[in-house]
């Protein structure tokens, strides 16, 4: 069998996608998407795309568009009384942005939420309000902020208010040929106070059960205006009228917190789904505004994420996207030249692979070595075992297509050490018996490697946050804990 022959077994993890394009202006895309219409998709970071593909969701699309290689796409600016967040800046971007910490902070706090930190690193704010379900964690903020959709389409641009953008569940106000290039995001002003809370099942990598947004703006101690989204709970966000009503003219006491929070019932009818039933939803929304209420009274509302945060991104450069200058136009039989462990590696079934099995199946055969360590184990994206480093930055591998990864340099836990012998962080893992099965401490590896490169020194708050999206079935995490604390005792 060649290098450009797969075995039907590794089909598994292809979409089945005929071309991969990368067009270099906007316009280029929309002609592109507007030309084949339902076959083609736009791609981003790819984290809720391709799992869709890859699970039958999105029937019928033979076409990726990649924007990455669109100028000032990636950047967040400032330009006044707004700020405005490109259509492929990252969760992880506006996490570390202090621009967007200081002008809307309760989007850091819902963007700090999403999934961990491998997958913040490639997911994009605009494809979490396109993707258009009402648990994406970063439309209450966006629609509290009163926010604007930047849309280019066949007929020109057109700027769509927030609260216009979602029509339904999962459905959104663009036709085909749309892209959306921006948000922009009005500054709150000093005297405005936000906060974003999440409901979850877990700490850590949970589809929220229920979360909101919380915006009030004081005279003194006097509420002046109040804005609060929750999302979640029924099938389109909705914004807390009641709630707002009531608070407009208060000070923030406990009996007026009390009787605001009473209210939330008169703005949803909440929905019943796998992960929480409609009683127990509108329970939480009242107690979740009670606290977030509380916070505000309390000035707390910059409690949430303080301090240096842990991205997993070590790489050269500043969270913006890496233009390659790959061919406009990448199909299954184009090979693709990815550096693998230092060693540039050549070969095809790029288009319509993720990396985490391009790298096992068919970069291995090409460079004539072992790559099968990265490890597929959810193939979603949550358990990090196919954690590698793209360009020195922790990204999971089973949402990352391959395509995406030409010109770039990928680090596998074969490059790790390089030499057939233990690096510090391998070390301290045998040192503290943190391995058992070892499926998942390829994965493990990676993002405390990355984590050294970042912080150095790592205390056991950083440690936990780093593993936020790292799973293990056999440990209690206390020795993985203990070993990556020894390893970031060595920079």
């Amino acid at each position: 069998m060649t290098a450009h022959q797969l075995h039907p077994a590794q089909l598994q993890g292809a979409h089945h996608i005929a071309e991969f394009l990368r067009p270099r202006s906007i316009d280029e895309a929309v002609r592109v998407l507007a030309d084949r219409g339902s076959r083609a998709r736009i791609i981003a970071g790819g984290t809720d795309l391709l799992l869709e593909l890859d699970r039958g969701a999105r029937r019928g699309i033979d076409t990726l568009v990649d924007l990455s290689e669109i100028p000032d796409l990636d950047q967040i600016r400032d330009i006044g009384d707004e700020l405005v967040i490109g259509c492929l800046v990252t969760h992880g971007q506006v996490v570390a942005s202090p621009l967007v910490s200081m002008f809307a902070r309760p989007l850091v706090q819902a963007c700090g939420e999403i999934g961990a930190p491998q997958l913040r690193n490639r997911a994009t704010i605009v494809g979490n309000i396109v993707t258009a379900s009402p648990a994406n964690d970063t439309i209450t903020p966006l629609r509290a902020l009163d926010a604007t959709v930047e849309v280019t389409g066949v007929d020109g641009s057109r700027s769509i208010p927030f609260a216009a953008f979602h029509t339904g569940f999962r459905s959104t106000a663009l036709v085909d040929g749309d892209v959306v290039t921006a948000i922009r995001v009005p500054k709150m002003r000093s005297t405005e106070r936000g906060v974003f809370a999440k409901l979850g099942l877990r700490k850590a990598q949970a589809i929220s059960v229920l979360h909101a947004t919380a915006i009030l703006d004081f005279d003194g101690d006097v509420v002046l205006g109040a804005k609060i989204a929750i999302g979640s709970a029924t099938p389109v966000i909705v914004r807390a009228d009641g709630v707002e009503t009531e608070l407009v003219g208060a000070v923030l006491s406990a009996e007026a917190i009390s009787d605001a929070a009473n209210r939330v019932h008169e703005s949803i009818a909440p929905i019943d789904d796998v992960r929480a039933d409609a009683t127990y939803r509108s329970e939480q929304a009242e107690h979740m505004l009670r606290r977030m209420l509380a916070s505000l009274a309390e000035g707390g509302d910059r409690d949430q994420h303080d301090g240096a945060p842990v991205t997993l991104w070590a790489g050269s450069g500043d969270h913006r996207w890496v233009r390659t200058g790959s061919p406009e136009r990448t199909t299954d039989e184009t090979p693709i030249r990815v550096t693998v462990n230092g060693r540039s590696v050549e070969a095809a079934h790029a288009a319509g692979m993720t990396l985490l099995h391009w790298l096992r199946d068919v970069a291995s055969e090409a460079a004539d070595t072992s790559l099968t360590g990265t490890k597929e184990g959810c193939a979603e994206g949550e358990c990090g075992a196919c954690t590698v480093l793209m360009d020195g930055n922790a990204v999971v591998s089973c949402l990352v297509s391959a395509a995406q990864a030409d010109g770039r340099s990928i680090t596998t836990i074969e490059g790790v050490a390089g030499d057939g012998s233990h690096d510090v962080v391998q070390e301290a893992f045998l040192n503290n018996g943190a391995v058992q099965c070892g499926y998942c401490i390829p994965g493990f590896v990676m993002s405390v490697e990355a984590l050294r490169a970042e912080h150095g020194v790592i205390d056991r708050a950083t440690a936990v946050a780093g593993l936020a999206g790292n799973l293990c079935r056999c440990t209690g995490y206390y020795k993985i804990i203990d070993a990556v604390i020894e390893a970031g005792g060595d920079p």
